[in-house]
């Protein structure tokens, strides 16, 4: 029996043994299950955004997506994977899923009425206007317009002003109205000229240019003032960068003591302003429609003279400054590029003495020559600009030293250093140093404080002969000559 019992006890170790040995051949992997996971992709289109841009996500797991509309936009609807409009969403899993949250502009109604005779007219400013609403923010000027006989008054409901045009943000339906109400129509102001234009003496102008011969000093305006509501004021201003701006007038000045007169003289050219304001609208009664009768405002500009001046000259020729008959040649600027008339002590010169060499050249013959006469040019307009001709000149002379002459020496060496200093009388303006040894000549303008020396030095021993020219304003010339002996000359 014991034996038996020993016996049944080792089969069942035995037993265990092999059942251990085959269940330590399986592996860790192969005991634990992968999960499922999807793909959630998650998007939003114009107008918002989405608390949940979506990844990767287990099988079954629920995922909440709420909708953020941007400001101005409303939530619509789901689209993609999901529909409906409910928000936030709740999105179960089952496989892969791409959601897009749609939004839409809010719109809102703007509702406009009118009281009286008038029209309104809408200009949007931002944004956009679909069909008969407006998107939320858009800005929308409103501009009332009266009709004949009426005048706009008010604006009233989502809107309370007198402004036109008022400008308004749609951020929730509204309702305007805008007023008319019915006006006294007077005849408006109408100014018209009062001055003989010189061109044409039948025609009256507003203005007229300063006269040459009072140095550009006389400008004039005169007008004639009619119509407008009675009574008025009239004010004048000055255009005048220098002065301070104001809101009223920019960049304009009052002119003192020309309050309520048609008529200014003595001015420069420039821009004037004429205002012309009705007084005591309610003491006259009733409505007035404003149709130019109660305010009127005219810039009116007193043009200068085109410029007209001298560039250079007049120079004469050799045979004026020799006394003989001759011509003179003078560069003139007219901003009226017309032809000139010329005068020589008042004298006028005949038109065929004239040659008109270029644009702004002119030679002129001069046959009653003076030492000293008037030259006097006159542009198409009657200004005139006038120049001395003075054939007068100085006398040439000059003196030179050097430092062997001033120790006694005859001869100068070469080399050496020479001062020469002009001893001219007046009148000169120009001297020419010319000092003939084949050097270029050296040019001296006059000086009215001091003369200038001049320094030169012969290179080889010879006797030279040096030249002082001088020239007047006209281009006349005098000259002296001095011989210099250098080395053994």
């Amino acid at each position: 029996m014991l034996f038996y019992q020993i016996h049944i006890m080792k089969k069942i170790v035995v037993l265990g043994f092999f059942t251990l040995l085959s269940c330590s051949t399986d592996t860790p992997e192969e005991s634990i299950a992968s999960p499922i996971t999807y793909t959630l992709i998650v998007s939003a289109s114009e107008g918002g955004t989405t608390d949940n841009t979506g990844g990767t996500q287990n099988e079954n797991i629920d995922v909440i997506i709420t909708a953020i509309p941007a400001e101005g936009y409303i939530f619509s609807e789901w689209s993609g994977s999901a529909d409906g409009t409910t928000n936030p969403l709740t999105v179960s899993m089952s496989t892969d899923k791409s959601i897009t949250a749609n939004f839409t502009r809010i719109q809102y109604t703007l509702n406009l009425f009118k009281v009286g005779e008038g029209t309104i007219s809408q200009e949007i400013i931002s944004a956009a206007r679909t069909s008969e609403d407006y998107n939320a923010g858009t800005s929308v000027r409103l501009n009332a317009t009266p009709s004949s006989g009426w005048i706009f008054s008010s604006w009233s409901g989502s809107s309370t002003s007198t402004a036109n045009p008022i400008d308004l943000i749609i951020d929730k339906t509204k309702t305007i109205t805008a007023t008319f109400v019915e006006c006294t129509t007077v005849t408006p102001f109408s100014v018209t000229g009062n001055l003989p234009d010189p061109t044409d003496p039948s025609v009256q102008v507003k203005s007229l240019s300063p006269d040459c011969s009072s140095g550009g000093l006389d400008g004039r305006i005169g007008v004639v003032l009619s119509g407008g509501l009675l009574p008025y004021t009239i004010n004048w201003f000055v255009q005048d960068t220098l002065s301070p701006n104001t809101a009223a007038n920019p960049t304009y000045r009052a002119l003192p003591g020309t309050e309520n007169t048609t008529s200014l003289d003595s001015l420069l050219p420039g821009n004037y302003k004429m205002v012309v304001t009705s007084l005591n609208l309610d003491a006259a009664g009733g409505i007035f429609c404003d149709n130019g009768s109660i305010f009127y405002e005219e810039i009116i500009e007193v043009v200068g003279q085109k410029p007209f001046y001298i560039i250079d000259g007049p120079f004469v020729d050799e045979d004026l400054c020799s006394g003989n008959f001759g011509r003179v040649e003078v560069k003139v600027f007219d901003g009226n590029n017309g032809n000139l008339s010329f005068y020589y002590n008042s004298i006028p010169i005949s038109i065929s003495d004239v040659i008109r060499l270029d644009n702004d050249t002119w030679s002129v013959a001069i046959v009653n020559l003076s030492d000293t006469g008037d030259f006097k040019i006159i542009n198409g307009e009657g200004c005139f600009v006038t120049a001395l001709i003075n054939l007068g000149i100085g006398e040439p002379s000059f003196t030179y030293t050097s430092a062997s002459i001033s120790a006694g020496a005859i001869n100068i060496p070469a080399l050496e250093e020479i001062t020469f200093t002009n001893a001219s009388t007046n009148p000169y303006r120009l001297s020419e140093w010319i000092f003939g040894d084949n050097t270029p000549p050296l040019f001296i303008k006059t000086s009215t404080v001091s003369i200038t020396p001049v320094r030169h030095a012969y290179a080889v021993s010879g006797t030279y002969s040096a030249t002082l020219r001088i020239y007047n304003d006209l281009g006349c010339s005098e000259e002296v000559t001095e011989t210099i002996v250098v080395g053994n000359g």
